[in-house]
């Protein structure tokens, strides 16, 4: 590394445009690093904003995923003994009997069609 006095020297001996390119890049240097010195307060900002907000926002984002859910699972529930009942000729309560009284849970579409087969196959039990 130069010494100040030397660079000085070596920055006047410099042509008046190689000069001006040295300014130049000097500034965009000094406006580079102030430009990521901004960013990365920036980004510390937002990061400690987070972290105080998060178990809030966590919770919200939890309970509307949870509700998106359970309302996903009793649509294709719906669904799936709507469809039962028509491919199979059994009445949509009697599926829905069935299945609390198999002690069912959401998420078991595919046993709806095995009640609705179960029910049809029945002496009369659930047909419409």
């Amino acid at each position: 590394m130069e010494h100040p006095e030397e660079e000085k020297q070596r920055i006047r001996m410099l042509s008046f445009e190689d000069r001006i390119a040295l300014a130049i890049q000097l500034s965009r240097e000094e406006v580079e690093k102030a430009a990521a010195d901004k960013v990365a307060a920036d980004e510390k900002e937002a990061m400690e904003k987070a972290s105080a907000d998060e178990p809030a926002a966590f919770e919200d984002t939890l309970e509307e995923v949870e509700k998106a859910a359970a309302d996903k699972v009793a649509t294709d529930e719906k669904e799936a003994n709507e469809k039962a009942s028509a491919d199979h000729g059994v009445d949509t309560r009697a599926i829905l009997v069935e299945a609390g009284q198999r002690k069912m849970v959401g998420g078991q579409e595919d046993m709806i069609v095995d009640i609705a087969l179960d029910l049809a196959r029945g002496a009369g039990n659930g047909l419409k």
